[in-house]
C-alpha cells in the first residue's frame, strides 16, 4: 500500500494533460463559465487553489466496479495510460465497510475526480464515502469533478429516484439519518454538475485522444 501512495510523484504531464483539461472545461462538456474581470470569485479562488497544488494523481475515478470495471473503466484507463495521464487504480485496495485513510489521501492527491454514476453505484456506502471525500475536495481545493452517467437517467441520481433511489434506500436502511442526508445532499450536488450521459461516453473518452 505505501508503494501504492507514496511512490515517485507524477508531474502533470505535457500535452496529455493540458488537452483533457481543455476538453473538460470546453468542446462538448457544458461547464461553468466565470464573468471575465470583477472582484475574485470563491470559484476563482478554488482554481487558484488547485494551480498551486501538487498533484500525485491526474484523474481518480470513483465507480462501482460491478457495473463498469469490464467496461466504461477499462476504455477510460485505458486511453489515459496511452496518453500519460496518471489515474489512481484501486485494485490493491482491500474493500472494507467504509474508505480508509489511503484511499482518501488518494482523492486529495487527485487533480480531477471522475464520479462514474451507475445503477449499483449506491449499493456501495464505499462509493458514497468516496463521493462525500470528493465534494469536500471540490470545496477546499478547487479540485474538478467531472460526473458520467452510465446507463442512468441523471434525475435518479439528483433526487435518488427510480432503481437508483431504491438501490439507495436500501443501503441507507441500517444507516443513521445523519449519513443518509449527507449522501443525498452530495449525490444532488455532484449529479448538477454538467456532464456525460451514457449515450456518448465514447465521444468523452476519444475526446481526450
Amino acid at each position: 500500500m505505501a508503494n501504492l501512495l507514496n511512490g515517485r510523484k507524477q508531474s502533470l504531464r505535457g500535452g496529455g494533460f493540458r488537452r483533457f483539461s481543455a476538453v473538460v472545461n470546453g468542446g462538448d462538456k457544458l461547464g461553468e463559465v466565470s464573468a471575465c474581470g470583477g472582484s475574485r470569485t470563491s470559484s476563482d479562488t478554488n482554481d487558484l487553489m488547485a494551480s498551486s497544488r501538487n498533484w500525485l494523481f491526474d484523474v481518480f475515478p470513483s465507480f462501482s466496479g460491478e457495473d463498469v470495471r469490464q467496461t466504461f473503466l477499462s476504455h477510460l484507463l485505458k486511453e489515459l495510460d496511452r496518453k500519460l495521464i496518471s489515474a489512481f487504480k484501486d485494485s490493491e485496495i482491500k474493500k472494507s465497510q467504509s474508505i480508509g485513510p489511503e484511499l482518501e489521501q488518494a482523492i486529495r492527491d487527485s487533480r480531477i475526480a471522475v464520479v462514474i454514476f451507475s445503477k449499483n453505484y449506491a449499493s456501495s456506502s464505499w462509493c458514497l464515502d468516496e463521493l462525500l471525500e470528493i465534494k469536500k475536495c471540490k470545496d477546499i481545493f478547487g479540485q474538478l469533478v467531472i460526473p458520467i452517467f452510465y446507463r442512468l437517467d441523471p434525475t435518479h441520481v439528483r433526487k435518488q429516484t427510480g432503481d437508483f433511489g431504491e438501490v439507495f434506500d436500501k443501503t441507507c436502511h441500517i444507516k443513521t439519518e445523519d449519513k443518509k442526508n449527507q449522501w443525498k445532499q452530495a449525490l444532488t450536488d455532484v449529479a448538477n454538475i454538467h456532464g456525460y450521459h451514457s449515450r456518448n461516453w465514447y465521444r468523452f473518452i476519444y475526446s481526450i485522444i
